[in-house]
């Protein structure tokens, strides 16, 4: 039996698919679901005892069936902390006896930083979407949800399409949300790959004074290499969030047996040459991907 529903003034059991019992009652489930008003509309006898008292088994499990009952129940507090899949176990079982208050809650919970409070931990955790981006845009196309749609297109940004770990969500998703997911990754690619060229002929108006021992120039070579490094990045990661970290920018030395000329300075990077990054990093900050114009022109 179920240690979180198990109160003497129930009127009703519902027996999880792995066979534990929950103690419900059937005002709070009607109001709730439609479909828990009729499934438990049909009239049953005076029952003496709680072993006796009418019973559906479902199909759900009873740490599913547990986390469903607790959004619904008032007096238990909702969960807000649930793993991906408890998240998708939920959603589905809720969707399917139509407990709109309980969807409309995991609507809110796809974007939501998590919290444990059940652990008293005070750490504050992403929200599922930002830790799965791919299987939340796929949960929010099942589910028609416009907002999340378009705001989970933009995170899948964080991530490789080719590399990422598959879910059910993902597998059974429509082939033109893919699709639409692969445009919007070349899309930001190719401004990438504008941006780049844009800004690749800038360190050269900067020059700094050649290495007196091998004759190159310093400054020309750390652009060269400092900008393979953002297109290799930005290829596996289109959102581009780490084309300006200094791990980018200035990467730990490597060893002298490169063949790198020990006398070059490794850092000989001018103002001008700051400023001319801090502009690339403006047009960066002020590009913005969605697929928010596929929903538009479809509309």
């Amino acid at each position: 039996m179920s240690p979180v529903f198990s109160r003497d003034d129930a009127d009703f059991r519902l027996r999880s698919s792995d066979n534990v019992l929950f103690l419900v009652h059937r005002s709070i489930l009607s109001m709730a679901s439609e479909v828990f008003s009729t499934m438990l509309s049909v009239p049953q006898p005076l029952q003496n005892s709680l072993l006796e008292l009418p019973c559906v088994e479902l199909a759900e499990t009873a740490i599913t069936l547990e986390l469903l009952l607790m959004f619904i129940y008032p007096s238990t507090k909702s969960p807000c902390f649930l793993s991906f899949n408890q998240y998708a176990e939920v959603l589905e079982a809720a969707s399917k006896y139509a407990v709109e208050p309980t969807i409309e809650a995991l609507r809110t919970l796809l974007l939501s930083p998590r919290i444990d409070v059940e652990r008293n931990s005070t750490l504050i955790r992403p929200s599922l979407a930002e830790s799965d981006p791919l299987r939340a845009f796929a949960i929010a196309t099942s589910m028609g949800w416009r907002a999340e749609i378009i705001h989970c297109s933009t995170l899948t940004l964080r991530v490789n399409l080719n590399t990422a770990p598959s879910s059910s969500e993902l597998e059974n998703m429509p082939t033109k949300y893919y699709r639409w997911l692969g445009e919007l990754h070349e899309e930001r690619r190719a401004f990438f790959r504008r941006l780049f060229e844009e800004f690749d002929d800038e360190p050269s108006e900067y020059r700094v004074k050649k290495c007196k021992e091998c004759g190159e120039d310093p400054l020309s070579s750390w652009w060269d290499e400092y900008i393979k490094r953002a297109t290799t990045s930005v290829s596996s990661r289109p959102l581009g969030d780490r084309v300006f970290d200094l791990s980018m920018l200035f990467p730990p030395e490597q060893d002298f047996d490169d063949g790198r000329c020990m006398a070059c300075p490794s850092t000989a990077i001018p103002l001008n040459t700051l400023y001319a990054l801090s502009k690339l990093q403006n047009k960066h900050g002020k590009k913005k991907d969605s697929i928010r114009h596929k929903f538009v022109s479809n509309t």
